[in-house]
């Protein structure tokens, strides 16, 4: 990979896919999202809830906000899904740095004493949970249970749920007291068509370089990832490499629809069905031309 990333002058590989704080593209949503995050840890209280579609960029947004968390918080990332209470104890303990054993109630009396040692310092825990649809009820409402540890004047604990719009309706109908405490909302929207290419030129400047991409080119891809941006570095990647195979320099349309077709984003049939488009519409001109001409 090195070779490929000196071969376009590059820094560093710029469509990664792996969640990368340093990658963080401020659209429109995910730059309200973080705001109304960085608010909620200002204010020190309740819960928060990120919604957002598969690879929309929750987890990339919460590395971001935990780059800049205020110096009075320390956190615990869960991003393991399907946790009973048991198992999602067990791991917020082994995330902040303590032991935990098999009994339940020795985890809950560790955690709580951790969290009051922090509300002596006037410091706090950030617990971020992600992909939060996948937690069964119970592991919820332990999460809810776990937010009533406190001093008469302080919580030492705020919790970021974070999740697939699923989560939102498991929230809304099945937990109610939950939902009672949730007071910041986020929400995830893909990328427009203007954002797509902000967001592709975006990651080239962040990896020191830039490609040539045509018109087409920009169209196409901004139709086969509807703008969800896991999707655009899965097909600019492999574009990419494909260029690098024959040594080109540039991406165009022809690139992008072999890189979506060989990851399953594009049929083969589509692809005919916009060459015979683009062959109909090419005919129309051409006789509207020839028409023009002969009646001058």
């Amino acid at each position: 990979m090195a070779d490929f990333v000196e071969f376009f002058g590059f820094s560093d590989e710029p469509f990664k896919l792996t969640p990368d704080a340093d990658y963080f593209y401020p659209s429109s949503s995910h730059e309200e999202a973080l705001g109304l995050l960085s608010f909620f840890l200002k204010e020190g209280d309740g819960f928060a809830v990120l919604i957002g579609s598969p690879g929309t960029g929750k987890t990339t947004l919460i590395r971001r906000l935990l780059k800049s968390i205020p110096d009075n918080y320390t956190f615990a990332f869960i991003v393991t899904p399907m946790l009973s209470p048991d198992q999602l104890l067990k791991a917020i303990l082994e995330d902040i740095g303590l032991k935990s054993t098999d009994n339940f109630a020795t985890n809950l009396k560790e955690l709580q004493t951790y969290l009051l040692n922090l509300a002596k310092d006037k410091r706090k825990l950030l617990l971020v949970i992600d992909e939060a649809q996948s937690l069964p009820l119970e592991s919820l409402e332990q999460i809810r249970l776990l937010s009533n540890i406190e001093t008469n004047n302080f919580k030492p604990l705020q919790i970021l749920l974070s999740g697939q719009p699923e989560l939102e309706g498991i929230i809304k109908n099945r937990l109610s007291q939950l939902n009672q405490r949730i007071t910041i909302r986020c929400y995830l929207k893909p990328l427009n068509r203007e954002e797509t290419e902000e967001y592709i030129q975006y990651r080239f400047a962040k990896a020191g370089g830039s490609i040539p991409l045509d018109k087409k080119a920009k169209n196409l891809i901004f139709k086969i990832s509807k703008g969800i941006p896991r999707l655009i570095n899965s097909v600019m990647k492999r574009a990419l490499l494909m260029a690098y195979a024959e040594k080109r320099k540039s991406i165009t349309k022809d690139d992008i629809l072999t890189a979506a077709e060989s990851l399953e984003l594009f049929s083969s049939k589509k692809r005919m069905f916009y060459l015979f488009v683009g062959i109909f519409f090419a005919i129309i001109l051409i006789a509207f031309i020839l028409f023009y001409l002969w009646r001058g």
